[in-house]
C-alpha cells in the first residue's frame, strides 16, 4: 500500500510492542497510527515541559507587574 507519508523503522524492546499492540487492538487502529500517536503525544509534552521552563524563567520575585484592568483596558 503506497502512502504519502514519510516512514522511519523504530526498534522497540518487546515489552513495548505487547503495549502499542494492545492499544491498535483495543482502538481498532493500525499498528503504525498507535506509534505515531504515542510520539506525537511525547512530543508536545516536551514542549509543554520546555515552555513552562521558559515561564519559570521569566518568572522572577521583583519583576514589575501591573493589574489586569490597566494591562488590558
Amino acid at each position: 500500500m503506497a502512502t504519502k507519508n514519510p516512514r522511519i523503522n523504530v526498534t522497540v524492546s518487546a515489552d513495548v510492542m505487547e503495549i502499542l499492540t494492545l492499544h491498535a487492538k483495543k482502538k481498532s487502529q493500525s499498528l503504525s497510527r498507535v506509534a505515531g500517536d504515542f510520539i506525537r503525544y511525547a512530543m508536545e509534552s516536551q514542549e509543554d515541559i520546555a515552555l513552562a521552563r521558559l515561564a519559570n524563567h521569566d518568572d522572577v520575585a521583583d519583576m514589575k507587574t501591573y493589574p489586569h484592568q490597566d494591562a488590558w483596558g
